[in-house]
């Protein structure tokens, strides 16, 4: 059964759009693709054009906690 490429980028983006959960999708290299309105809030940003691809040692002012997210990712994808 083929999927409907075009019917998946919507369900996906009107998901993110109206999820009250902080959801978000990085590449492999860890810059950020796509985030819900509360993840893109919790990172102190408006809207989701100043998270696009960026890392999160571009984003947060705590480079401490911006590490310790960069590595729980790393960890999560090399599991």
């Amino acid at each position: 059964m083929g999927y409907n490429d075009n019917l998946l980028d919507i369900s996906f983006k009107t998901l993110l759009e109206n999820s009250r959960d902080m959801v978000f999708v990085n590449n492999m290299e860890g810059r950020y693709v796509a985030a819900s309105v509360p993840f893109i809030k919790m990172a102190g940003k408006e809207n989701l054009d100043e998270l696009l691809n960026k890392t999160d040692l571009e984003i947060f002012e705590d480079k401490g906690l911006a590490k310790r997210y960069t590595n729980d990712d790393i960890k999560l994808i090399s599991e």
